[in-house]
């Protein structure tokens, strides 16, 4: 009796093992006979959407984060685009993320209509990061927008901020256009002046926290109008681990200013940008403007002031027609006087206006 106990026993034992071997084997199988890496990836894109004209051009930037022991390569693609749709993609990566910037041409022929991209992330031993990126093709127009940022590498340390001056050109097109910064870094806010502008130049403020994470990052700012295509700016935002002392910068957007004589009128816009947690007041002074014009700047300066000269039609002595220099001078107590040199050019025939 003792001898059939223990050999049931054993018996029970070795079905016990044999199903946990089992188990194991399936927990670690990929059904192809091979061994599944541990690990998963995600997918975030920076926008999910945009409306371009047919022969136009749009961007987004596609994030794919590792997660658990997964430390293999990520290829990027888009795929299902319609003909004379093109992507291409160029990735940079860390050991955390990749970093995928995609850019799409739409050809002049391309039919209108609403066309899902699907943006692939694939790594080896993993399942794919997938996501959708709605592109809207609209008729070819001779209205459109662009825009520009200067500067197109502004940099930030730990708890300071930087201003960005976002040109708008408009063609044929004087329709609002709503503003949005996308990609920005963990610890990094973005504002702009007038997210939604009639105007041709804004101003976006950068911001960063004392935890923002140091490194280069793909920042798009993003202008939509109605029945425009979307325009886009690249931005290489630079933030630096090493914190400086509190100080602030001046510069001018355009660098120039251009006005006719007979009463035209030309600006620039002064930006100021703060370092090392600097925000202390600054005051504002000029020499060096030409006679025979007005000179008028906001009475409560902020970091984005508007310089506008004027030539009076009637001035003591009278404006001439030639190139002089205006000089601006920014101070703050306990810092250094920061001059800049504007060159300010009046010419004779044809207005200028602001």
């Amino acid at each position: 009796m003792q001898y059939t106990r223990r050999t049931s026993a054993i018996a029970r034992a070795t079905v016990a093992v044999a199903m946990l071997a089992a188990t194991q084997s399936c927990s670690n199988s990929d059904g192809g006979g091979g061994t599944t890496q541990p690990g998963s990836i995600s997918m975030a894109l920076s926008s999910n959407s945009a409306t371009v004209a047919a022969g136009g051009t749009t961007s987004t930037i596609a994030t794919v984060t590792r997660s658990g022991a997964f430390t293999g390569s990520i290829a990027v693609s888009v795929e299902n685009a319609p003909a004379g749709v093109l992507a291409s993609v160029a990735s940079t990566g860390s050991v955390a993320t990749v970093t995928a910037n995609i850019s799409i041409g739409v050809s002049g022929a391309t039919p209108p209509g609403i066309y899902p991209l699907t943006v692939r992330g694939k790594g080896a031993g993993v399942s794919d990061a997938v996501g959708t990126f709605t592109l809207t093709v609209t008729p070819q127009s001779t209205s459109a927008i662009t825009l520009t940022a200067q500067p197109s590498g502004p940099i930030l340390f730990p708890s300071s901020s930087v201003a960005v001056v976002i040109q708008v050109s408009r063609t044929d097109y004087a329709g609002s256009v709503a503003l949005s910064a996308e990609g920005l870094p963990a610890g990094v806010t973005a504002s702009f002046a007038q997210p939604t502008t009639t105007g041709t130049v804004d101003t976006l403020m950068l911001t960063a926290s004392s935890t923002a994470a140091f490194g280069v990052t793909n920042v798009v700012v993003r202008g939509k109008g109605t029945g425009v295509s979307d325009a886009v700016a690249q931005l290489g935002l630079s933030i630096q681990s090493s914190t400086p002392a509190p100080d602030f910068t001046i510069s001018a957007v355009p660098t120039g200013i251009t006005v006719a004589l007979g009463g035209g009128a030309g600006s620039t816009t002064l930006m100021t940008s703060r370092i090392g947690g600097f925000g202390g007041v600054i005051s504002y002074s000029f020499s060096g403007q030409p006679a025979g014009t007005s000179l008028t700047f906001p009475p409560n300066p902020t970091d984005a002031n508007v310089i506008t000269i004027r030539t009076l039609t009637n001035g003591i002595p009278p404006a001439a027609a030639g190139s002089y220099t205006l000089i601006v001078s920014a101070s703050s107590p306990g810092l250094i006087t920061k001059t800049l040199q504007i060159p300010v050019t009046i010419t004779a025939t044809g207005l200028v206006r602001p």
